[in-house]
């Protein structure tokens, strides 16, 4: 899969989007790190 767009979201939206797999525990990482 190829990334579409990219565009800034509340971590609150991050969720929501359609993530593939692989992109997964990044998100998950941005999450912890910027919900300190």
């Amino acid at each position: 899969a190829s990334h579409l767009e990219a565009r800034w979201v509340p971590l609150e939206n991050l969720a929501a989007l359609p993530w593939i797999g692989a992109d997964l525990p990044i998100v998950e990482a941005v999450v912890a790190r910027c919900a300190r």
